[in-house]
């Protein structure tokens, strides 16, 4: 699922490389904090993995990640994973990719997120979104 996803962004950004990607949920499924079988942070590794393997990517010696990736979760405290809060997840996101179907994320204001990205796609991979709200603010949603 995740390489399906990261060719859903590559297809709607034309390029993941230099693109800054949110991933709204890291437990394995909704109102628990459990991070094993993640399917958020598989996609994490896939976009990191891909964005290394991209032609002008293997060109470059400066040693920075061709990606930024950016983790929320608002269910989980793991102190390992580099989690940022919700308004720093989604500053400047070229995407944002919803993983888990917390209930806070049904309540997102997609005006206030369409405000802070650079871009516009939204993939909502748990059915979580309402699709027309997140258009009527400018936004492209993708639901898988």
């Amino acid at each position: 699922m995740a390489g399906y996803i990261v060719d859903l962004l590559e297809e709607a950004l034309g390029s993941i490389t230099e693109r800054k990607i949110a991933i709204l949920g890291v437990a394995y499924k909704g109102g628990v904090s459990d991070i094993r079988m993640s399917p958020g942070l598989h996609l994490a590794e896939e976009l990191q993995d891909r964005a290394l393997h991209e032609p002008a990517v293997e060109a470059r010696t400066d040693g920075d990640s061709p990606i930024q990736v950016s983790l929320h979760d608002p269910q989980v405290t793991d102190q390992t994973l580099a989690l940022e809060t919700l308004e720093d997840a989604v500053l400047d996101a070229d995407a944002i990719v919803v993983t888990t179907d917390h209930s806070e994320y049904e309540s997102l204001d997609p005006a206030s997120i369409a405000q802070k990205m650079a871009g516009n796609v939204v993939v909502d991979t748990r059915a979580v979104l309402d699709e027309a709200e997140w258009a009527a603010a400018d936004l492209d949603p993708i639901r898988v």
